[in-house]
C-alpha cells in the first residue's frame, strides 16, 4: 500500500522543484525569472538545510552580478569548506529535473506552497510556546499579547493574491467617488466641517492620522471630539488612552458635548446634550482601555477581539511615545515599530486611526513657532508611515484661537483651519469668517 505523501514531503518537493529549476534557467533562456525567483521566497521559509544553503549561495552570485547556473553554484559551495552543502547536492537538485523548464506560473505556485508551509511550521511553534506559557508560571495577558505579536508577525508572511483586474479596480474606485457624492462617507469625519472638506470627508478607514501640539494645546480633547461624532453617527470606537484615567476620559467627553464645565458636572446640573452623549456611552459603541503601558502588540490583539466581538470602525490611541516595544534596542526603533505598528493595524482591519504625538524640542528654538513636520519627536518613519499629519498650534497656554495645521495629506490637499478652543468646556469649535 503506497503512503500518502506528507505536507512536509510535498514541500520539499516543491523546494526541489523551485531551486531546480531555477540553476536551468540558464540553460533554458529563462534568465529572467531568476530575480522573480529570488525574491519570492526567504531562505528561512526552505525545510531542508541544504536548500537554504544552495539559495543562498544563487542570492550571493546574483549579487555580485554573476550568473545563475548550476555550474557556479555547485564550484561556489564546494568552495566554502564551513558550507553545509556540496556541489554534488547542487547536482542532485538539477539530474532529476533537465528537462524541466520553470515558467512564472509555476514559479508562483512553488513559492506559494513554500511559504505556506513555512508559515504553519511557524504557527505550530507559536501555539505550542503559547500552550507551554499558560501551563507553567507565565501570566494570561503576557501569554495572550506574545501571541498575538507572533500571530501579527506570522500574518505578514501569509501567502496571498493581491492581484486584483483593472475592472474591480475602477469599479471600487468609482463606488468611493459615488459615496462622497453622496454624503455616504466610509471614514470618520470630525464634525469639523473645513477639516472634514480639506480631508475628503474625514479620516479613511485603513488610514493612519497622527495629530501633534505641545502640552496643553488640547490634543486629548480633540481626539474626544473626534470620538464622540463618531459615536453619534453609530461608529464603533476603541480608545487606547496611555495617559489620562478612564473616569477622567469620560469627563471630557461629557464636558466637550454638553458644553459645560467639570464644575457644573460634579454639581449635577446636566444638559440635554449631556444626557444625550451619557446614553451613548451607555450604549457600549465605545470602550476605553487606560492601561498606562501598553505595547503595539497587546493595541493590536485588543482591537482584533473588539473588532471580532462588537465591530470597530475607529481607533485612537493617546499617545505614540507612551506605547512600549520591549523588543526595542533604541528610542528611535522603538517609536519606529510604533508607528509601523499602528499603520499596519489600519489598514488589515480596516479602521481609521487617529495617534496623538508629541513635538521634539525644536519649534522652542525658532523663530516662528508653528510645528512642521520635521518635529515630530522620536522617529522619521511617524511621518512616512501616516496617511495625514496635524498639528494643533496655539499662542500662550489658554483657550482661544488655535490653529489646525494640516501638513500632510497623501489624498488631498494641505491646508489651515482656524479653530477656538474652549478649555473649559474641553471643546472646539470652527471660526467664522467675521471673527478671524
Amino acid at each position: 500500500m503506497t503512503t500518502a505523501p506528507t505536507p512536509r514531503d510535498r514541500a520539499v518537493e516543491a523546494e526541489e522543484q523551485y531551486l531546480g529549476g531555477l540553476l536551468q534557467c540558464q540553460d533554458y533562456g529563462r534568465e529572467k525569472l531568476i530575480p522573480l525567483g529570488l525574491t519570492s521566497i526567504e531562505s528561512e521559509h526552505l525545510q531542508v538545510e541544504r536548500h537554504r544553503v544552495i539559495f543562498d549561495a544563487m542570492r550571493k552570485l546574483h549579487g555580485d552580478g554573476l550568473p545563475i547556473h548550476w555550474h557556479l553554484v555547485s564550484q561556489y559551495v564546494n568552495a566554502d569548506t564551513e558550507c553545509k552543502a556540496t556541489g554534488k547536492d547542487v547536482l542532485r537538485l538539477v539530474d532529476p529535473y533537465v528537462s524541466y523548464t520553470l515558467t512564472e506560473v509555476t514559479l508562483r505556485h512553488y513559492s506559494t506552497l513554500i511559504r505556506d508551509r513555512a508559515v504553519r511550521k511557524r504557527l505550530d511553534v507559536a501555539v505550542r510556546t503559547a500552550a507551554q506559557d499558560l501551563n507553567g508560571q507565565t501570566d494570561t495577558l503576557d501569554a495572550m499579547a506574545e501571541l498575538g505579536k507572533c500571530m501579527s508577525d506570522i500574518e505578514a508572511d501569509v501567502p496571498q493574491d493581491n492581484l486584483v483586474d483593472g475592472q474591480a479596480l475602477l469599479d471600487e474606485y468609482l463606488a468611493e467617488i459615488r459615496a462622497e457624492r453622496d454624503g455616504k462617507l466610509k471614514g470618520t469625519p470630525f464634525g469639523l466641517p473645513r477639516i472634514d472638506h480639506i480631508l475628503g470627508g474625514g479620516l479613511n478607514r485603513g488610514h493612519l492620522m497622527l495629530l501633534g501640539g505641545t502640552p496643553g494645546v488640547g490634543k486629548t480633547s480633540l481626539a474626544a471630539q473626534h470620538a464622540i461624532h463618531g459615536i453619534k453617527r453609530g461608529d464603533r470606537v476603541v480608545f487606547f488612552s496611555l495617559e489620562m484615567k478612564r473616569s477622567d476620559l469620560v469627563e471630557t467627553f461629557l464636558q466637550n458635548e454638553g458644553r459645560t464645565t467639570r464644575e457644573e458636572l460634579r454639581q449635577g446640573k446636566r444638559t440635554d446634550s449631556v444626557a444625550r452623549i451619557a446614553h451613548e456611552l451607555a450604549q457600549g459603541t465605545i470602550a476605553i482601555d487606560d492601561r498606562g503601558s501598553l505595547t503595539i502588540a497587546e493595541i493590536r490583539s485588543a482591537a482584533m477581539q473588539r473588532k471580532a466581538a462588537k465591530g470597530l470602525d475607529m481607533i485612537v490611541v493617546d499617545y505614540v511615545q507612551k506605547v512600549q516595544d520591549p523588543g526595542a534596542q533604541s528610542e528611535v526603533e522603538r517609536i519606529t515599530n510604533v508607528s509601523e505598528g499602528l499603520r499596519a493595524l489600519a489598514k488589515s482591519l480596516e479602521v481609521s486611526v487617529l495617534a496623538l504625538t508629541q513635538l521634539s524640542r525644536a519649534p522652542s528654538n525658532r523663530t516662528s513657532k508653528r510645528p512642521e513636520l520635521t518635529d515630530l519627536r522620536g522617529s522619521g518613519m511617524l511621518e512616512a508611515d501616516a496617511h495625514v499629519v496635524a498639528f494643533l498650534y496655539r499662542e500662550g497656554d489658554d483657550g482661544g484661537e488655535t490653529e489646525f495645521l494640516i501638513r500632510k495629506n497623501r489624498q488631498g490637499p494641505t491646508g489651515k483651519v482656524p479653530l477656538y478652543f474652549t478649555g473649559e468646556h474641553k471643546r472646539f469649535d470652527e471660526m467664522e469668517d467675521d471673527k478671524r
